[in-house]
This record gives C-alpha cells, sequence and structure tokens, in this order.
C-alpha cells in the first residue's frame, strides 16, 4: 500500500509538470521570446533549513528550484541534507530529494503535498542498514513576504505513511520547516 500511494503521488506530480510543459495560447501558437520571459518569471528558488537540539539532535539543509504555475500553485524539487548525532558515537548523514506542490488558500496560508526519498539507518533483523525510505507528507504552513521577491516560510507536516522503525523522523510523525523563497 505504501509503495502504491508513493506511485500515485509521483505519477501525479509528474502529469501536473507535464501539463506545463505542453500548455499552448489561445491561437494554437507559442511565441518562444515570450515564453523564455515568462519561464524565468515563473522559475522560483530558496531553501529549508531545520535543527533539533536534545537526545536525537540534527542539522538539516534542503535548497530548491521550483516553478510557479500560477499566482496560488508552486510546484518544485529538493535536494536534501541532514546530519544526525543519537549520542556523541552516533553519527550520520543523510541525503535524498523532495518533490513538492504548494497551493495558496490565501495571501499568506498556503497547503502542500510532499513526497520524499531518503536513504538512511533503518532497524532490521540485523541490526541497523542504510536503505531508502518514501515518506508521503501533508501540510500547511504560512509564507510572509520581508522582500519584493522574497518569501520567509513556516510550515508544519504530517506523516502520512509513518512506520515505527522505518521513519526517519524517529517516532514523531509532524514535521515543521522553515525556509526562504526567492
Amino acid at each position: 500500500m505504501k509503495r502504491l500511494t508513493t506511485q500515485i503521488t509521483f505519477l501525479c506530480f509528474l502529469l501536473s509538470i507535464q501539463s506545463l510543459l505542453f500548455t499552448q495560447t489561445k491561437n494554437g501558437l507559442i511565441d518562444t521570446n515570450k515564453h523564455v520571459n515568462t519561464l524565468k518569471h515563473h522559475l522560483t528558488g530558496g531553501f529549508n533549513i531545520g535543527a533539533k537540539v536534545g537526545g536525537n539532535s540534527y542539522l538539516y539543509f534542503s535548497p530548491f528550484i521550483g516553478y510557479k504555475v500560477n499566482r496560488i500553485m508552486f510546484a518544485g524539487g529538493f535536494s536534501l541534507s541532514q546530519f544526525i548525532q543519537n549520542s556523541p558515537y552516533l553519527k550520520e548523514e543523510r541525503l535524498g530529494a523532495r518533490l513538492l506542490t504548494r497551493y495558496k488558500v490565501n495571501k499568506i496560508i498556503f497547503i502542500s503535498a510532499e513526497y520524499e526519498g531518503l536513504k538512511h539507518q533503518v532497524v532490521t533483523e540485523d541490526g541497523f542498514k542504510k536503505k531508502w525510505t518514501n515518506n508521503f507528507f501533508i501540510g500547511i504552513g504560512s509564507a510572509i513576504p520581508i522582500a519584493d521577491s522574497a518569501l520567509l516560510t513556516f510550515e508544519f507536516l504530517y506523516l502520512v505513511d509513518y512506520e515505527p522503525g522505518n521513519s526517519p523522523y524517529g517516532h514523531r510523525q509532524t514535521v515543521g520547516r522553515l525556509g526562504m523563497n526567492f
């Protein structure tokens, strides 16, 4: 079931990107100069950061590039890097990728859906092994304008397909993120 959910989510994301790439104008002709300027206008970038200090400390950084479909919808891709320290002797670096889409509900509130593939240590019968896990999040956030084209984002996500011992976020099903969009 988890794999099916991941595949359906990824397929929906690919179909939304495909519809963006093959959109035509009213008369059926696409002006390439106008299309290039529009593409520059719609491209966006930024990053998310996170940190936790305590029993399971971690640092998190994730730069991204995305495409603003229109004024209320955004789709993008992230690279992902986490550094985890569970104790002074247990350290782990995680790498992965994320795909997401955001829909603005009003000027500062948005809802989001996100897929994340992450390679990390999971508990198995033979001990700990590095394994790719697929995670699907839904969430709500706020994007606060801080400059002409810069936004400060706060986001709270719920991990839909949480599995104890297999989650990269420990025993939590909720994740908070802070970010910047340009």
